[in-house]
């Protein structure tokens, strides 16, 4: 809550503005006079005049000040009232729109993510499918080997001649 001087009860910030206000308000209730004055010609009666519409507007003066402080407390609410309306409108339009904008970003960034993680699962997988596929490999050609060899070793058990050719030859691959 602002300070207030109690004798204004305005805003102690906004005094200085409330003086000023009343010292134009005074200058200009002074120039009104003078002007009512040199409307006169006799200058008996311009005195006269003088004590009259000072006489008459002497009640205006409290009136005076308290235009200056009304017009000033209606400023200072003013000012009040559009903080007030800003962040109302902030928090029902721009808000909404900040969120929407971060949910947003928040959405793209795990999109890319996603993306990013299929493309290293991708890798991985590759990575992992040839090891295996080399294992499944190297399990076939073992096996290929050891059926090789135990027709071989049968072969010579048998003393028969065993003419096939081992495995990985390249005349077993039709290369030879």
């Amino acid at each position: 809550m602002r300070e207030r001087e109690s004798v204004w009860s305005v805003a102690a910030r906004w005094v200085p503005w409330c003086l000023a206000l009343i010292f134009v308000i005074t200058i200009g209730w002074t120039v009104f006079v003078a002007w009512t004055l040199s409307k006169h010609d006799s200058h008996a009666s311009a005195s006269l005049l003088a004590v009259e519409t000072v006489g008459k507007s002497g009640p205006a003066v409290p009136l005076i000040l308290l235009v200056a402080v009304c017009l000033v407390s209606l400023v200072d609410s003013l000012e009040g009232l559009i903080v007030v309306t800003k962040r109302y409108l902030d928090s029902k339009l721009v808000e909404p729109v900040r969120r929407q904008l971060r949910e947003e970003g928040r959405e793209e960034g795990r999109k890319e993510g996603r993306k990013e993680g299929l493309k290293e699962g991708l890798k991985e997988g590759r990575e992992e499918g040839r090891e295996e596929g080399e294992a499944i490999g190297e399990k076939r050609a073992n096996r290929r080997w050891e059926a090789w060899n135990r027709r071989r070793l049968e072969a010579e058990d048998k003393g028969e001649l065993f003419s096939e050719h081992p495995p990985d030859s390249s005349i077993e691959n039709g290369n030879g």
